[in-house]
């Protein structure tokens, strides 16, 4: 048998995509000035290094991706989420297949994600197909005179207009036809 399975090298491949996920943005897009909003009710330590990621943003994001549910905020993530390969038991296989799933971040671009995916793989042997590419949700318009999240307190109602983004673009984009004020 060869040294190297169809199955081994995409599995190489796949392991080497969600070992180098791309780098952090944290900063770059609308979740900085959702940090910046939040931070304005957090301590003063807290307060400091939100709203000067500048300098701070290399701490925060090492923070903030120590939980899994963050690193969609800060940078575009990549998870293998189908993966098939052979035909029958002892039986060598001629062929493998991997379907990735990338949710991109609102500052970065497919182009960048599968460049930056070749380059991660680095095996010509492995052929990258899209399946469906759709490009990350635009920002928000988050300018106080739009439309923001209405929270009740003590019977009155008080706006908060909180920029952010979703950070699955599946559901951002059935928004995109509404009206800019209320959508954007």
């Amino acid at each position: 048998p060869p040294r190297e399975s169809s199955i081994g090298i995409l599995a190489r491949a796949v392991n080497r995509i969600e070992d180098n996920q791309m780098p952090v943005v944290l900063g770059r897009g609308a979740e900085r000035l959702l940090l910046q909003h939040l931070a304005t009710k957090m301590s003063l330590p807290i307060r400091l290094a939100m709203s000067n990621l500048w300098l701070f943003g290399p701490i925060v994001s090492t923070v903030m991706s120590y939980f899994p549910d963050n690193n969609g905020a800060i940078r575009t993530t990549a998870i293998a989420s189908l993966i098939s390969g052979g035909v029958k038991d002892n039986v060598l296989p001629t062929w493998a297949n991997a379907t990735v799933s990338f949710r991109i971040h609102t500052v970065n671009t497919v182009n960048e994600v599968l460049d930056y995916t070749r380059n991660v793989i680095s095996d010509d042997r492995v052929k990258m197909t899209v399946i469906e590419a759709i490009p990350p949700s635009p920002e928000s318009n988050s300018a106080p005179d739009t439309f923001g999240y209405q929270v009740e307190i003590n019977q009155r109602i008080a706006c908060y207009y909180i920029p952010s983004t979703f950070s699955n673009s599946c559901s951002a984009i059935n928004y995109l036809s509404y009206p800019e004020t209320i959508a954007n």
